[in-house]
């Protein structure tokens, strides 16, 4: 007879992304919980200086609760061809609709943000991707842009950036589904669960 499904997942079991450990993401979905239904959620960190960078979810919609510091979320509305500011601070939530271009920038020096999305395998198209992508011959045929200065103007861009700005010098970046075995922070910064002081 089968058991009951596992309910249970640390977040820092499975690292979305992380530049270093202060700007770093802990993803969960269906992956690592399976028995989640329609839902999944990143539990991320960044510091002032940084972005995530700009970047839609062609599948989900997300729901934004500050947690810890203050950040700015801007959001490109397609309806009505606009950008809409917000400046979010603890406790404050923000709704995201599917496929709406977006991006957050923390303007505190501690950010704690708890992301959730409405499918448990959310889908994420990244700016740095679309912008590395895209032929030079491209942009200039649509935008008069020279495609050389294109090219020049994104060579510095030779992967996916979620947290930028891209700096190899703190670049500790590890790939999906690595666990906390590889973190870091110290072992005493690990089991208070990265709380901020």
């Amino acid at each position: 007879m089968a058991g009951s499904p596992n309910l249970k997942f640390n977040t820092q079991g499975n690292v979305l992304f992380r530049r270093n450990a202060d700007n770093v993401g802990y993803e969960t979905n269906v992956g690592q919980l399976p028995s989640l239904e329609g839902v999944a959620s990143t539990d991320l960190y960044m510091t002032k200086g940084n972005i995530r960078e700009p970047h839609w979810h062609p599948n989900a919609g997300e729901y934004d609760y500050v947690i810890e510091g203050e950040l700015e979320f801007v959001i490109f509305d397609p309806i009505y061809k606009q950008l809409q500011k917000y400046h979010l601070k603890p406790r404050d939530v923000l709704y995201i609709p599917q496929g709406y271009w977006h991006w957050i920038v923390p303007l505190t020096e501690k950010t704690h943000i708890l992301v959730v999305f409405n499918n448990n395998e959310p889908t994420t198209v990244a700016g740095s991707d679309i912008l590395r992508f895209t032929p030079g011959e491209v942009m200039e045929m649509a935008y008069s842009m020279p495609a050389g200065d294109y090219e020049q103007l994104i060579s510095n861009i030779d992967g996916t950036i979620i947290i930028g700005p891209s700096n190899d010098e703190t670049n500790d970046t590890l790939k999906v589904g690595t666990d906390t075995d590889n973190d870091p922070r110290p072992q005493d910064d690990k089991d208070k669960g990265h709380t901020r002081k």
